[in-house]
């Protein structure tokens, strides 16, 4: 019941202005993105369009995306030169990309805990194993949907080997919460996409 996503943006801005035109709530925002940021928007709505043809999208109080009119869930992501879209049919979802950034391993103190830890190899983790598990939880930080989540202390990614492309599973331990999550992952062109595959009893 998921269906994911990925847009390579090679478009200029007046390309994918052709493919969206931004409604008038979006724009107040929209004129004030930088260069980058105003692609990423275009190209997550235009894939978002692709997907799932005339849909219409809000956001609730905590700045989560939703379909108007529709019981499918959704989420949305982009970095460098991809956007990407998870829908699912049934069941709250997440997703996140990352360009690959050796800015991961400066911030790392911020969000690895003793379990993360059991999965990073030698001088505390390359990058590709910190941006995995930086995606894993920013898509477990979409799944849940509401503020106040510590990366660090609220959610955990169980160890896992490192490959180019497999699962992986992780904890939501909130006080709001607790969930066990099984996560799909991919390394491609210099990006890591992180999605939630299925809720686990």
């Amino acid at each position: 019941n998921t269906t994911v996503g990925f847009w390579k943006i090679t478009e200029t801005e007046e390309e994918l202005l052709h493919l969206y035109t931004p409604e008038a709530h979006e724009l107040h925002f929209f004129e004030k993105f930088k260069a980058e940021k105003r692609l990423h928007f275009l190209a997550s709505r235009v894939l978002l369009n692709t997907m799932k043809p005339e849909v219409k999208v809000a956001k609730d109080s905590f700045g989560k995306p939703y379909f108007v009119h529709s019981n499918a869930r959704m989420s949305w992501s982009h970095s460098g030169g991809y956007a990407a879209v998870i829908i699912c049919e049934n069941a709250e979802t997440g997703i996140d990309i990352e360009h690959y950034s050796d800015r991961i391993t400066r911030i790392k103190h911020k969000f690895i805990n003793p379990t993360d830890a059991k999965s990073l190899t030698e001088y505390g983790g390359n990058f590709k194993e910190l941006l995995l598990i930086w995606g894993a939880k920013e898509s477990m930080f979409k799944y849940y949907g509401k503020k106040e989540v510590d990366f660090k202390q609220h959610l955990s990614v169980l160890p896992f080997m490192l490959k180019d492309n497999d699962t992986l599973l992780a904890k939501v331990h909130h006080p709001k919460m607790n969930a066990s999550l099984k996560l799909g992952y991919d390394f491609f062109d210099d990006h890591v996409a992180v999605w939630i595959e299925e809720e686990l009893e």
